[in-house]
């Protein structure tokens, strides 16, 4: 039996199941073929796939919400739950949307929301699928303390890499970073590029050039490189 990561997998997996299953979205057929993670919160269960699109082959990451059974709660805790989490789900497909001419984010290919069917546990309640290009990233974390390992950034890449948060061009969609310290970043080692991936470090804004304002966020890039040895 396949050792289930419970970092990846923190409330175990009912949506492994669902591997090979084609989603139709539209005028798309996707395939999820590997599961990658998968966490309940909220009555509802977050799961995450490598996946291909069926008729064009493209690699892409199938992300599923998926109500589950609201025994536990009343009519009224139901149909608020339900509303925020669609909520967020909707702001989750939005910002990868507004986001992805950017270049800094994974590239937004669709997304629909379906009722469950008899395959579910919890059939007639919402299904929400979020389809992205595939991409292939490290964690910040393990890039500056790993930065000579192969498939890492090196240190002739950091310059480039700090002018590309100078530039993030997101904010011309309307989209920043949110936090403080970029431990949410990843990097892409195909395309060598930063990328945002956590829709809830995302925050929306007014569509403009990096400013002034901005350079907190850029600051304190700067000094994490840097206290890598990172120059």
């Amino acid at each position: 039996m396949e050792r289930v990561d419970p970092f990846k997998f923190p409330a175990g997996s009912t949506l492994k199941k669902f591997e090979n299953t084609i989603f139709e979205v539209g005028e798309h057929r996707f395939r999820p073929t590997r599961i990658l993670s998968e966490n309940w919160y909220n009555n509802q269960r977050k799961g995450e796939f490598e996946g291909e699109n069926v008729g064009t082959g493209e690699a892409v990451i199938v992300k599923l919400r998926v109500e589950t059974d609201p025994f536990l709660l009343s009519k009224e805790e139901q149909e608020q739950t339900v509303r925020r989490s669609l909520e967020v789900f909707r702001r989750e497909c939005r910002v990868f949307e507004k986001a992805s001419p950017s270049g800094y984010t994974p590239r937004y290919i669709t997304h629909t929301e379906l009722e469950q069917d008899d395959k579910f546990e919890f059939p007639s309640g919402y299904l929400g699928i979020l389809v992205l290009a595939k991409y292939y990233t490290n964690k910040y974390p393990d890039i500056v303390t790993d930065a000579t390992r192969k498939g890492n950034i090196v240190e002739s890449e950091m310059p480039e890499l700090i002018e590309q948060f100078e530039d993030m061009a997101v904010r011309r969609q309307g989209i920043k970073h949110g936090g403080g310290a970029p431990v949410d970043i990843e990097f892409d080692t195909q395309s060598r590029r930063l990328y945002m991936v956590d829709p809830f470090n995302m925050e929306e804004i007014e569509p403009h050039e990096a400013d002034l304002a901005d350079l907190g966020e850029l600051r304190a890039v700067k000094r994490h490189l840097t206290k890598y040895g990172f120059k």
